[in-house]
């Protein structure tokens, strides 16, 4: 099976991006709280909870969508410089 290097670098930022994701998903699944009776401590930590899980979409969704958006820059600068015209990279 043929690829080529555009190709090549489509399939190695969907894997980057998906391990980005997949680490803050870890992440995110490893905070838990210690049990305690007290209601304003329960209270307190879901609050931090939600926090976190706010932080973590934040981070993982701008992390992937900047991975893309600097594969996609990298890829269109080099068509630029060797005169790939856009689509036209495919092998098939």
């Amino acid at each position: 099976m043929k690829i080529n290097v555009f190709e090549g670098a489509r399939r190695i930022t969907r894997l980057v991006a998906i391990v980005w994701f997949v680490g803050w998903v870890y992440d995110l699944t490893l905070w838990n709280p210690p049990g305690d009776n007290d209601l304003s401590i329960k209270i307190y930590q879901h609050h931090m909870h939600l926090e976190k899980i706010k932080d973590s979409a934040l981070w993982s969704s701008g992390g992937v969508i900047f991975i893309y958006a600097f594969s996609w820059s990298i890829g269109w600068i080099v068509r630029g410089f060797t005169g790939i015209p856009s689509g036209k990279d495919s092998n098939v």
